[in-house]
């Protein structure tokens, strides 16, 4: 499970929370997540998270970003960083059941010169998600594509540079 730590906002003598995903020029986040408060969990200091994967929840687009509330689905965060110079890629997204998508940009510089990463909220009722990508630029020796398995508990498996006939006939 991956802890994200929320950013408070107060208003009108109440406390909003939420967090952003996604970098645009100049560091724009893409979306804004708010989150209703009876989803928040506090650490030992009394700060505001959420983990993600994020059990029996609903995620709506409001006018103002999208709300996480409580619901029958599950969310899952997927993010592949590019290369030196190069772009990531979200090729495919394949579920036992229905899904929604969020695709966002994950700019490495101010203007994206350094790199574009790539990112994706999932929304499904799904126990397991399996997530295609690919990625240029100079990778240092990492994978250039592969696929992901997130799994509700929260465990990742990633299988690299992998030939999509050999992993047909493993089917």
């Amino acid at each position: 499970m991956k802890k994200i730590f929320l950013n408070k906002k107060e208003f009108e003598a109440k406390e909003l929370y939420y967090f952003t995903v996604g970098r645009q020029e100049y560091f724009k986040p893409v979306y804004t997540v708010w989150v209703a408060n009876n989803l928040i969990k506090r650490d030992e200091n009394g700060d505001a998270y959420v983990e993600i994967p994020f059990k029996n929840c609903h995620l709506s687009q409001v006018k103002n970003g999208l709300l996480l509330k409580e619901g029958d689905k599950n969310l899952y965060l997927f993010e592949i960083e590019c290369g030196y110079r190069g772009d990531a890629e979200i090729l495919e997204i394949k579920t036992d059941a229905d899904h929604e998508s969020f695709f966002y940009d994950i700019y490495e510089s101010e203007k994206g010169n350094l790199g574009i990463s790539a990112g994706v909220i999932i929304l499904t009722p799904a126990e397991k998600v399996k997530v295609k990508w690919q990625r240029s630029g100079r990778l240092y020796g990492e994978a250039s594509h592969g696929i992901d398995v997130l799994y509700v508990d929260g465990k990742t498996e990633t299988i690299e540079e992998i030939d999509e006939e050999l992993l047909r006939e493993i089917d």
